[in-house]
């Protein structure tokens, strides 16, 4: 009997810990999201939601910023993708595979059908990596959270290229499952999802 007692109250005290936990974890998001939707450059709060329809149409993609260190966010966007049964190219100026896939040593190298670009880079890598594509005629640029720089993304725009910024491309490539569909939701609920 008192084995019991004593499981219960352990048993009690996991699910409050679990519920308080869930609610900071909750509460961090929120400000999360409330911090970086409020760094956004006013033209990418304002996004249509037909550019990013537009770029997610594109059946190949490269993507700069793969790593040969497997939980770089890079990696997942790669696995995810290309689960969902969408062509993605690696671009890699040290590794000739990754991921189990091969790469290419640079943007030069791409088949010329590709013109989607993925990058997950550090934001000081980007501005050669758009003047590369650019010359490569790459026409539309995705620049994932963390790899936003301003120089980059206006030589693209000014270029007339179509330029998605400080958005996750997993939120809106069909399927969109698990965390990615969570995080769309708040999204939706906060007021940054494009229309």
């Amino acid at each position: 009997m008192v084995a019991r007692i004593v499981i219960q109250v352990f048993f009690n005290q996991k699910l409050r810990l679990k519920q308080n936990l869930g609610e900071v974890f909750f509460v961090e998001i929120f400000i999360s999201k409330f911090i970086r939707f409020s760094n956004v450059p006013k033209q990418f709060k304002t996004m249509k939601l037909a550019s990013i329809q537009s770029f997610v149409s594109h059946k190949k993609f490269a993507l700069a910023g793969v790593s040969a260190t497997p939980q770089k966010f890079g990696n997942t966007i790669y696995k995810e993708l290309t689960n969902k049964g969408i062509f993605v190219q690696q671009v890699h100026p040290k590794h000739t595979e990754l991921n189990g896939a091969p790469c290419v040593g640079s943007i030069a190298e791409l088949d010329t059908e590709i013109k989607a670009l993925i990058i997950v880079t550090k934001p000081e890598n980007t501005i050669k990596l758009v003047e590369e594509a650019l010359a490569k005629g790459i026409t539309h640029f995705w620049f994932q959270q963390g790899s936003y720089n301003e120089v980059a993304v206006k030589k693209a725009t000014d270029e007339g290229a179509t330029v998605i910024a400080k958005r996750c491309i997993l939120m809106f490539t069909e399927p969109v499952k698990s965390i990615h569909k969570f995080h769309r939701g708040l999204t939706r609920v906060f007021g940054g999802f494009p229309k």
